[in-house]
């Protein structure tokens, strides 16, 4: 897990487009930046393999929904996507940086079934 990479890492990777005439202004050198944390149980990380099948290991965020059945996780659309087409695909709760499975908080629970809503893209 420690070797995933964000589904738009290569997005990122680009050329960057020109600042626009009022783009906004530098941030204060007071503004916190952003660090890692303990996460929440409630939000963890999706972990699936790229396409094709032994590809870069990918991940998306999702949120756990609790019911009177089953939990369920949602996630974004093209997350969906990812997970739909990989064969190896696993929630972890709670995700921590860098930790090994072993050691995350909650553990790592398979991902059983992928339900999207047919109005969503295949692909984007």
């Amino acid at each position: 897990m420690a070797q995933a990479k964000p589904i738009d890492a290569a997005r990122d990777a680009g050329p960057k487009a020109p600042s626009a005439p009022n783009a906004p202004a530098a941030a204060p050198r007071d503004t916190p930046h952003a660090a890692h944390f303990d996460g929440l149980p409630m939000v963890g990380t999706f972990f699936f393999d790229g396409k094709p099948v032994g590809g870069n290991a990918t991940y998306c965020t999702g949120s756990v929904v609790r019911s009177k059945g089953k939990s369920l996780v949602l996630t974004a659309g093209h997350c969906a996507n990812g997970l739909n087409a990989a064969t190896h695909r696993v929630f972890v709760p709670q995700y921590q940086f860098l930790k090994i499975p072993a050691n995350q908080p909650w553990g790592l629970f398979a991902v059983g079934d992928v339900y999207k809503d047919k109005r969503y893209p295949d692909t984007g």
